[in-house]
């Protein structure tokens, strides 16, 4: 996780209380889509974790006081963004001509189109959008998406033109030498020129030659030599996302790819319309069993779906530990009680574990809800 600090309520240079942030950063990352054949499709992944930490350590390193929010991009986010307020809008996400892919909150794709962006960000009154200075849309064909901001008022924008992809590098690349110069003062068209050069001088063949890609929108009657973070007194940047449950989940496999069906569909069945308390995952020995279900785990905790955790119990390991105390305790334990008295055990040294791990961290936060739901994943 990010080692950037946690602000304190108080508001931060240039923000009030109609500005809650400098800096927003909407990442969309569907695990399917269903394609125009009916056929279910996985949807191809993106590195948010590593590139929000670079740009995390690219913020740190101008020494800006700047207030940042990383969530999901859905369109409740980014709708809730725009109402509360924020100078900056990053999104990142994949791109198609004339349509961003947001998630749709279970999982899935939301295919918002440029009219539906236009109307979403736009609703609310002129005053609401004019606190939206500048929008970056990282992503493939994304210039209608862009003309939509541009059209409901953003007055600097930065998207890839229409008929274009990218290396998956590039918008990362550019990002991070974008950033860096808009805080240290240089203007929104320095910035860009300055991302565009670091694109082009970047040792990697297929990045190189995406630096024409990207466009500064709109092209006539806007003033791009401004900046917009000026303001900024040096200082700490402070980190409002939404702070993470706690969980002891061991990561995913690096190998485990192309799967992303299978975990949609154990998500399916823990937070769908008809969801169970719980799922049993069978199948032969090594077939991803547990890969696939802490694949699961781990977006659901990522997107906050379990307020109060997620449980990670080998239960084989508690199991053996629970069959030699079933032995030493009664000759007449059942295999049903050892199993029960297993799971049990299990959860109490992974919720105990958890517990220490979080009261441990300063930026653990405390559950909102008494009763707020949790999730364990056994194996």
């Amino acid at each position: 996780s990010s080692s950037a600090s946690i602000s304190s309520p108080a508001f931060s240079r240039g923000l009030d209380s109609k500005m809650r942030y400098h800096l927003v950063y909407l990442h969309s990352q569907p695990l399917i889509y269903h394609g125009p054949d009916g056929q279910i499709y996985d949807v191809e992944p993106l590195n948010f974790a590593g590139e929000r930490e670079k740009l995390i350590q690219t913020l740190k390193e101008a020494g800006k006081e700047l207030v940042i929010r990383a969530e999901p991009a859905t369109t409740e986010n980014l709708r809730k963004v725009v109402t509360l307020g924020c100078r900056a809008l990053h999104y990142t996400g994949h791109g198609l001509p004339n349509s961003l892919v947001f998630e749709d909150g279970k999982g899935g794709c939301h295919m918002l189109g440029a009219r539906d962006l236009k109307g979403l960000f736009g609703a609310g009154g002129h005053a609401g959008r004019q606190r939206v200075k500048f929008v970056f849309v990282a992503a493939c064909h994304s210039e209608a998406a862009g003309r939509a901001f541009v059209e409901a008022g953003v007055q600097h924008v930065i998207a890839v033109r229409l008929e274009e992809k990218v290396a998956d590098q590039s918008p990362t690349i550019f990002m991070n030498q974008f950033y860096l110069a808009l805080l240290v003062g240089h203007t929104i068209r320095e910035a860009f020129e300055i991302g565009q050069n670091a694109v082009h001088g970047s040792p990697d063949i297929y990045a190189k030659a995406d630096s024409t890609k990207f466009l500064l929108l709109p092209e006539r009657g806007a003033n791009h030599d401004v900046t917009i973070f000026d303001d900024l007194l040096p200082g700490d940047i402070q980190d409002l996302s939404p702070p993470r449950p706690p969980t002891n989940l061991y990561a995913v496999p690096e190998g485990f790819l192309g799967r992303n069906y299978e975990v949609h569909r154990v998500m399916h069945e823990l937070i769908g319309r008809n969801s169970h308390r719980l799922v049993t995952l069978a199948g032969p020995e090594g077939i991803g069993k547990t890969s696939a279900a802490l694949a699961a785990a781990h977006y659901l905790n990522q997107r906050a779906f379990f307020p109060d955790g997620i449980l990670y119990v080998d239960l084989p390991q508690a199991r053996r530990e629970a069959a030699m105390t079933a032995t030493t305790a009664s000759s007449t334990a059942t295999p049903l009680a050892i199993l029960v008295r297993a799971l049990l055990n299990g959860l109490r040294a992974a919720a105990m574990s958890v517990s220490s791990s979080s009261s441990s961290s300063s930026a653990a936060a405390p559950s909102t809800s008494k009763k707020s739901p949790s999730m364990g994943v056994g194996y």
